[in-house]
């Protein structure tokens, strides 16, 4: 997701919210990839337009994904 300082230390996993395209977020940390939030992205088109994101990883399990991602 990042070059840089930042390469693999994020991961994304597809999802949806509200019928708009969304990520769930994992961070490196404590021997593997824990969740830290959501992003949802809100497309006009073919722009994306809006990107929010939800830091907080509680919210992770309520998209269906796992909060604790294997490597």
């Amino acid at each position: 997701m990042f070059g840089g300082h930042a390469a693999g230390r994020w991961r994304l996993c597809s999802a949806q919210a509200n019928g708009q395209p969304a990520f769930g977020i994992y961070h490196l940390g404590g021997g593997g990839y824990r969740a830290y939030g959501i992003q949802v992205v809100t497309l006009t088109g073919l722009a994306i337009t809006s990107i929010a994101t939800f830091r907080n990883p509680d919210v992770v399990g309520r998209f269906g994904l796992r909060l604790i991602r294997p490597a």
